[in-house]
This record gives C-alpha cells, structure tokens and sequence, in this order.
C-alpha cells in the first residue's frame, strides 16, 4: 500500500473517532437515536391521519400495544413543571366517554426536565402524555436527566408508569389550536407496542370498469365491503396495500389496426384485457386502461400525503357515479369523483401523461412488469380479481370476513389488530379457565390476553397498578404498594419504615407508591446507593469515562488499519510471486490482457 493511501486510510479512522466523539457528546445533553411510533389522529376529519411521535426513554405503557385517548389541554400550568394541583387542573375520562382515555397534551416550555412534566401529568391522571415540541426540528427522544432541573426529577422515573412522547412544532400547534380555540374535541390513537415488526403487505389486482359480468361484479362489492376495514388496519399500521391492474399489449405489426388503436394507449404499448363487445358506443377499451391509470396516479397523490387509504373511497365512488354497466361513464367523471376527496386535475393529468405519446407510462410499465411471477411461489397474474397476501396468491372466496381472517394468521400472536379479535373470526381463549393463567381471587384481574392464535399470560396494568410476575403462577403488585392491588391497595410509607432515603445528608418525604428524597445544598440523592453526593463528581467521573472510550476506539482502530495493511502486502508479495512463476511459461504483458477483453467481447 502506498504511503498516501495508508495516511488516507488513517485520516478515515480519526474522522470516525471524531464522529462517534460528538454522537457520545450528543447522548450525553439527552439526545439519543430516535424511535418513532404512530400517532393516529381519528378526529376531527381537518386533522385525520397518522403523523411520527418520538417516544421517551422511560415509562412503561401497559397498554398491551396501543391506548385509545381524548386529548386535554391544561388551562394553567401547561409546561407541567409545577404540579397541576396547585391549579386545580386534573385529567379524567369524560363522564359520556368512556372509550377514550385522557391524554394530556403539555408544552415543552419552562426550565425543567421531561421526566418531571410526565410525572406531574401522572399524578393529574393522564394515561399518556404529548409533548409540543417548541422548535422547529426534528424529532428528538425525550431522555431522563440526572442533572434535571429541580435535580431530584431523576428519581421519578422508576416511578413513571405511563408512556409519553414528544410531536412536532407543526402538528402540536395543530392540537393545541383545535383545543382551545376549535372544537374542543381530538381522538387519537398511540400505538405504543410492539406492532407486527413490519407491516403486512397486501395487493389488489382488479379493473377499473365494472361491465365484465361476474367478475366485475364480485370485486366492486368486495370494495364496498372491505372498505372500511382496509383502511382501519393501513391507519393504525398494521398493513400496506397496493392497488394493481392487469395492462396487455398490442403485437408490434397490429398497432395500426382499429382494434388495437380502440383498445389500446400510447401506440399499442398498453391495452386492455377486456374483448371490444364488452363495450357500449360511449367508451372504448382504451378509456379502460385510462381509468386504470388514473386510479394508480390517484393512489400515488395520496400517498404523498401520507393517505393512501383513501383510494378505497375513491373507486367506491367511482363505480357508484361512474358505473360503464349502468351507463354512467364520462370522460372527465373521474376527475369529479377525486375532486371530493381534495385531489387537483391537474395534478391527476400530470402524473398520467400523454396517452397518445410513442412512449412508455412508468406506472403502465411497472403494471406490465409486475404481473409476471418470475417464478416466485406468487406466480403471474392473469385474471381479475386476484388478491395477492404476504406475496402468496389467495385462493380463498373473495368477501370481507374470509379475507381479513387469512390476513389475520399472518401476524405474529399478540400483534394482531383489534379487528382480528372478533367472535365470528376466533374463539377467547381467556373464557375457559383464565386461559390457563393467573387470576386473583375475586376474578376481577387475570394475566390471560386473547390473540387471534390462542392467548399469551401476561401480568396485567390495572387501575394504575402494574402487577409482575410469571403471568402463570403468580402475579403481584409493584414496589410502593401493599395488598392485592384489586380490593385492596395500601401505600407503603418508606420513610416512617425507615427503608429508603435514610443517609445522614437525606430528607425523606413520603408519596403516593414510592417517596421524595431531598440531599442537603448542591448534592445530589443516587437511589442505587442510598446516598448524597456532589454533582461535580460525577462529572468528573462522566469525562474520564468518556476519555477512556475515545482513547480505547482509537487504538482499535489503528489495530484495524495495521492488520488490512499487513494482510495487503501479503497479497502483494503473493501475486508477484505467482506472476513471476508463469511468466515462464506466458506473457502476462498489457497486450495479453487486450486479448482478453476481445474474448469477452467476442463471446458476449
């Protein structure tokens, strides 16, 4: 290796220490990698759709992946940094709702540490909490702070059982404005578990018109049917559904034919599949494929604008205002139809191109493309409707409760949505003896959850009771309580127990299921060691960590470069001798390699 190359090589590794350097930095002031959940605003209908939270570092949720909530909005107090007692501000359930939980929406305003606004939304009685972000930035994770302000915030994260997260400037401007100044009125839905770890990808190869007899008619109805529950199960994330049409084409030597020219757009390239005396005077087959593709610019519109579940009300209206079999059809009936759901002409046309162009539609193309197998266990698509699952055909009867029941078996057992959860698709488990888990005495609490496949036993979060345990044998309350933590629930007092909080520097006050240690001047109380210590010691202790980890990942990476420069010469030294041994019995000058290359070029 030439000396340039290995200081180049060097300079790359001082630049990765240099980096990993400022991403420890970051980490250190609360910024880690961000992991986003969804968001599901279900109203009001200005504010609909599923937008990125970032969740925090600490809390539980124990919702068994998702929470469905009301936001409320604190008149006073709305940073959280002050409890909202002192305001006399509480979150409750409306006494006409009981579905949704309250969730309460704070500002990230005012000098005090995430941890404690959560705790303070706790203790108000919020099942979840969102944070607004106050910056126009990218998502970050709300992280626990050691060095918090008030300092002892830091103890109460142990004692924070309810997730949170923080939403950006944008769309937390959005929920405060509808709160206060609106409606008054936002459902949402977070989805806090571990949802299936990808989503299940679905398609739906069907045909624009609906003139084609049985066919036809079994997939609008099925689109009617289904409709609602596609777009449930691509709103909470659980899907991602792709609209496909099946596109033929013209033989080259026939693209001047009328039938060709009738059926067909862009000089024969794309056509219809139906035969011509399907067809009524008013259209023509060509007018088929053009409502094909209109249907896949509407789908790709939409899912710029992160709805592409509202394809399914586009081509239910379609078929409904627009119907070829009931004489409905026009040329620009589509366009009226997707201006009631917000869509621009203009936009459609954009995207569709010119179909009398001699040359190829991308999305035409990829249709073409995309109905060939290539001998995968899918195999080609040839007819309409075809419903292809996880890339397997489905070859069950095409109606709404046979085809969500297939889409069910494919999630993993306690991932499924909701939707998968009703009598007529599976039996509860949990009806039969707790499912074989564990259930306090009254009956009232058991650790069996209902999957779609069976059940799982898990201990469960109740009435603001974390229970552990096996979720079989046995389940108890959480640290902080005494009792069952159904009948009974009794806080234990740590400090007249003289359990916590109990060095010569404390101050001990007692809460509800846990308890409040204060240190004396600037120290600061660590739990692990019942102890009051100076917060510049462990700042001290923080750097010098931090130094040796620099250090040791920069004598590994010389290691690194030292044995690629080794394992290099090596090579080197073996490819000269091998060079020179059958330059004894061949050329091995420049001239032989051009031989070569007109070999392959040649046999190519």
């Amino acid at each position: 290796m030439e000396p340039r190359e290995v200081r180049k090589a060097l300079m790359m590794c001082a630049v990765v220490v240099v980096a990993l350097g400022l991403s420890w930095a970051g980490a250190a002031q609360g910024k880690y990698v961000v992991e986003e959940r969804g968001l599901n605003v279900l109203s009001p209908g200005s504010l609909e759709g599923k937008f990125d939270v970032a969740v925090s570092s600490f809390g539980r949720p124990g919702y068994a992946g998702s929470i469905l909530g009301s936001l409320q909005y604190p008149k006073q107090g709305a940073s959280g940094c002050t409890a909202f007692n002192k305001f006399s501000v509480s979150f409750k359930k409306s006494d006409s709702d009981y579905r949704h939980s309250p969730i309460a929406l704070i500002e990230s305003t005012g000098e005090c540490d995430f941890a404690w606004r959560v705790y303070n939304a706790q203790l108000a009685g919020a099942a979840a909490v969102l944070i607004v972000d106050g910056k126009d930035e990218p998502l970050i994770k709300m992280a626990d702070s050691a060095y918090a302000s008030p300092p002892s915030s830091a103890k109460y994260v142990a004692n924070i059982t309810i997730p949170s997260a923080l939403v950006n400037k944008t769309l937390g401007d959005l929920l405060r404005t509808e709160l206060t100044t609106g409606s008054g009125q936002v459902n949402v839905k977070l989805e806090w578990g571990e949802a299936p770890t990808e989503p299940l990808i679905y398609e739906f190869w069907t045909i624009s018109q609906d003139k084609c007899g049985a066919n036809c008619d079994s997939q609008v109805e099925f689109v009617q049917s289904f409709r609602g529950v596609a777009q449930n199960l691509e709103k909470g994330g659980y899907t991602v559904f792709t609209p496909h049409y099946i596109v033929w084409f013209c033989p080259p030597k026939f693209t001047e034919s009328k039938e060709c020219k009738s059926q067909c757009l862009n000089n024969g390239r794309y056509c219809s599949p139906d035969p011509e005396d399907n067809f009524e005077s008013g259209y023509e087959g060509k007018d088929v494929v053009t409502e094909n593709l209109r249907q896949l610019c509407v789908h790709k519109l939409l899912l710029e604008r992160k709805k592409p579940w509202v394809w399914w009300d586009y081509v239910a209206d379609f078929h409904l205002r627009c119907s070829m079999k009931e004489g409905k059809y026009t040329h620009d009936c589509g366009d009226t139809v997707a201006g009631f759901l917000g869509l621009n002409a203009t936009d459609i046309h954009a995207c569709m191109g010119d179909p009398d162009a001699d040359a190829d539609n991308l999305l035409l193309k990829a249709e073409q493309d995309g109905q060939a197998g290539n001998g995968g266990e899918r195999g080609d698509i040839v007819i309409t409707p075809t419903l292809v699952i996880s890339d397997k055909l489905y070859k069950g009867k095409l109606e709404n409760g046979a085809v969500l029941k297939a889409m069910c078996s494919q999630f993993a057992e306690g991932t499924e949505p909701s939707l998968c959860m009703g009598h007529e698709l599976q039996t509860n488990d949990c009806l039969d003896a707790n499912g074989g888990c564990w259930a306090d005495a009254s009956g009232l609490v058991t650790a069996c959850r209902d999957t779609f496949k069976g059940r799982v036993c898990e201990c469960p979060y109740y009435q603001g009771v974390q229970f552990k345990g096996d979720g079989y044998q046995s389940c108890t309350p959480t640290a902080g309580f005494k009792g069952t933590g159904v009948d009974a629930c009794e806080n234990i007092d740590e400090c007249k127990a003289k359990t916590k909080c109990q060095c010569s520097d404390c101050s001990c006050t007692d809460t509800w299921g846990s308890y409040d240690c204060q240190c004396a001047g600037d120290l600061i109380y660590l739990a692990d060691n019942d102890a009051c210590v100076r917060k510049t010691t462990l700042e001290e202790k923080g750097v010098l960590w931090f130094s040796f980890a620099v250090v040791g990942l920069a004598v590994v990476s010389l290691i690194v470069v030292a044995i690629i420069v080794y394992k290099y010469r090596v090579r080197s030294y073996m490819d000269s001798r091998i060079r020179a041994t059958l330059a004894q019995y061949m050329p091995l000058d420049s001239s032989s390699q051009d031989i070569y290359r007109h070999l392959q070029e040649e046999s190519g």
